[in-house]
């Protein structure tokens, strides 16, 4: 037998022995002495040794393993006058210490308020007791201002940056670093990745409404996935209630570039405890509907005159996004106190987010810029997605025969799909009229624009779809021993390990029709291998299809309905506009060649 495994199976024995002599156990819980809330990350300390507890979300604390006799009892939390008590432990005991503190109160003088941290004291104690490197978020800051997800919340921890998406934020970024090295969970349980290519989770599909807390890590210990080199996102949950809870959230708001109220934001909270206190039950859930269009220009430049020493402007492009976006959701939570003071937890959250949007793109070359060396094109997609994430965790927090257990089993299930994706691209074969060679105002292009749109023909189109799933399956088990060797000396000795399987598909299409090519034909091929001609009758294209025969064009003018252009930022006439129905009439009739 090797000397080194030896000694370490001797030192493993010593400090499982030492803690076999009669220890005592204190217990309790901090709260608020005025609205008897519990205080989360509060500091238990046992004065004149190395022994002290920290309050978790529920404001419980535990100090275990102190020898027998008598101590002095200090509790403080940022906020409040810190109190010390006197207690006297015997040889296995377990005292029950529940203990309120006041706020602090400063009377007389003058105060100058430079900082309001009412509603983030419980995230200050968290972090100043935690035993990494961690920065959390409250529910009261949750709360306080109308995010529109969970990404928007995350985004206020310092080290955060946020990629944004129609307005709102999807993604975070952990120290510079991609989303795909950041590992993003529920109470513990990660979020499988929603990215085609790559790790990265759109955190759009998540309401904040039902998380009591936000903990970002920066800093990775050996009990924590590997695969999180930025660091890693929880969102916390917590147990239900110890009184009925019962919470309505609506409002509604008006969105300016669209001049619309059609939007609506409601959620919902309820929990409750039932059996004296031993099963607690929450549900959750959330619905809304947002305004996310947006508008943009790009101006290109050619930097080759005087051997790149001037320049001019060569394209200006305009776009506008028609997007309507959709979010559902809800979460089921059980929670069981078990006799060994641990908790066993059912937790089911599911989240989706729906995007429909139309993108209206036109450039103004000059001077032989653009995509076409000179000829405006006039860029049509009508787009389609959904985002659904799932987690069904079963997971355990118990402590038997001397060991604090952590313990779980879980389902994770992401989905991004595209059920419809169709892009149109027209050319302008008239182009521009001769131009001044520009180096500011690239608005004065628009008025060298021919507007004969008949001679703008349909060059392009795209019929794509994406489909990726991932599923995660895992089981994990942490053990932890604490010790005390003396009242200077106490530590853990931790293990733990974790089984995971992992699916993951992805699957996409891509048709390619060149029109600009006569590609366009007054029949088409059925899946079945069958021909037969397309029905125009009723359509915007039954009086073109009477006229037109196989290899025609048909020009842009055929998609147009009222009104056929927009002003971008109030300023940059964009044109034409056309109407998405018709797109979507030329996809039916021409989706099979």
């Amino acid at each position: 037998m090797k000397p080194t495994f030896v000694a370490k199976f001797l030192m493993i024995f010593l400090l499982w022995a030492a803690t076999g002599f009669g220890q005592a156990e204190l217990r309790g819980v901090v709260s608020d002495s005025a609205t008897h809330k519990a205080l989360i990350g509060a500091n238990v300390m046992v004065l004149g040794t190395a022994l002290g507890g920290v309050t978790d979300l529920e404001g419980v604390y535990a100090v275990q393993r102190i020898p027998e006799g008598s101590y002095q009892v200090r509790v403080s939390y940022i906020g409040y006058t810190p109190r010390t008590l006197s207690v006297r432990l015997e040889k296995d005991q377990t005292l029950v210490l529940n203990i309120p503190l006041s706020s602090t109160v400063i009377s007389g003088g003058t105060v100058t308020v430079k900082a309001q941290a009412i509603g983030q004291m419980a995230a200050i104690n968290q972090q100043i007791s935690a035993k990494t490197i961690v920065n959390v978020v409250s529910e009261e800051k949750i709360q306080e201002l109308p995010d529109a997800n969970a990404a928007e919340s995350i985004g206020r921890l310092p080290g955060v940056s946020i990629i944004r998406s129609g307005g709102e934020a999807n993604k975070v970024i952990l120290r510079g670093l991609e989303d795909k090295f950041t590992v993003i969970t529920v109470d513990g349980i990660k979020i499988p990745p929603t990215d085609a290519t790559s790790r990265g989770v759109d955190l759009s599909t998540l309401s904040q409404s039902s998380l009591v807390g936000i903990e970002l890590y920066k800093a990775q210990t050996p009990d924590k996935d590997g695969d999180g080199l930025a660091g890693s996102i929880n969102l916390v949950t917590k147990k239900a209630p110890e009184q009925r809870l019962l919470k309505a959230n609506i409002r509604g708001g008006y969105n300016q570039l669209e001049e619309s109220a059609d939007q609506y934001d409601a959620s919902f909270h309820y929990g409750e405890r039932f059996f004296s206190g031993v099963l607690g039950v929450q549900l959750a859930g959330n619905i809304e509907k947002r305004i996310r269009s947006n508008e943009r220009i790009d101006v290109d430049y050619n930097q080759s005159l005087n051997f790149g020493k001037d320049y001019f402007i060569n394209d200006f492009t305009l776009e506008y996004t028609d997007e309507m976006r959709k979010r559902d959701g809800f979460s089921v939570l059980f929670d069981i106190n078990t006799p060994d003071r641990g908790t066993i937890k059912l937790n089911n959250v599911f989240g989706r987010t729906k995007r429909d949007y139309f993108l209206s793109t036109r450039d103004y070359p000059s001077n032989g810029g653009g995509d076409q060396q000179g000829a405006p094109t006039f860029n049509y997609r009508d787009r389609e997605q959904e985002i659904q994430t799932f987690t069904s965790a079963l997971s355990g927090d118990n402590h038997l025969i001397g060991l604090n257990l952590k313990w779980g089993v879980s389902f994770g299930q992401s989905q991004s799909q595209f059920p419809f994706d169709y892009q149109t691209i027209f050319v302008g074969v008239d182009g521009m009229k001769p131009s001044p060679m520009l180096r500011e105002n690239p608005a004065q292009l628009i008025g060298y624009a021919n507007t004969n749109y008949n001679a703008a023909g349909l060059s392009w189109a795209y019929n794509r779809g994406q489909r990726n799933l991932d599923k995660e399956r895992t089981a994990y088990l942490d053990a932890a021993k604490p010790y005390t060797l003396s009242t200077r000396l106490s530590g853990e000795l931790k293990i733990g390990g974790k089984y995971k399987i992992k699916d993951r598909s992805n699957a996409r299409f891509e048709d390619f029709t060149p029109y600009y090519l006569g590609k366009w034909q007054p029949y088409e091929l059925l899946p079945d291998g069958t021909f037969r001609n397309k029905n125009f009758t009723g359509t915007a294209f039954e009086e073109w299809a009477a006229t037109a025969i196989s290899g025609s064009g048909v020009a842009i003018d055929r998609f147009f309905s009222d009104p056929v252009s927009r002003d971008v930022y109030g300023t940059y006439r964009l044109t034409p506009v056309i109407d998405r129905d018709r797109m979507r009439q030329w996809y039916e009739l021409n989706r099979y060649g």
